[in-house]
């Protein structure tokens, strides 16, 4: 985790804590802390950029009423979402050609194995929750 406590850097929580997800996201740190970072608008620039790095998984809350205009990979880690509520499907490239994922009510949870590109499609607009491991995530048009 980043030693740096600027307003856009982590920020050590005082337990017990609350926080919005769509507001200050979570950094789970690889030494097992929990870092809070505001979310600003230089988060996202700075972390494609390389001015920002996250120490392990970043816990964040999205809202998802249109599909993503780009595609994502993430070759360090997994990435886990979950569905809060809406209806999304994710687009993910694999050896065996495009597989979709529909995450719904009965199936809420999805694994985007590492190095592999992807995105989501809004059938109904709602709310996602990400687990990422993100360090050295690549974008690219979609």
């Amino acid at each position: 985790m980043s030693d740096d406590n600027d307003a856009d850097g982590p920020a050590a929580p005082a337990p017990p804590c609350t926080f919005a997800p769509d507001r200050i996201y979570a950094e789970l740190g690889t030494d097992g802390a929990v870092g809070l970072i505001p979310l600003t608008a230089d988060f996202w620039p700075s972390l494609i950029e390389g001015r920002r790095e996250i120490d392990g998984y970043l816990l964040m809350q999205v809202d998802a009423a249109t599909d993503m205009t780009h595609w994502e990979m993430h070759p360090q880690g997994d990435e886990l979402i979950l569905r809060l509520s809406g209806r999304v499907t994710f687009e993910v490239e694999t050896e065996a050609g495009l597989a979709e994922v529909a995450l719904d009510a009965t199936a809420p949870l999805c694994l985007v194995p590492r190095g592999h590109w992807h995105r989501y499609r809004v059938q109904k607009a709602g709310q996602l929750l990400f687990v990422t491991f993100g360090r050295g995530t690549q974008h690219r048009p979609g």
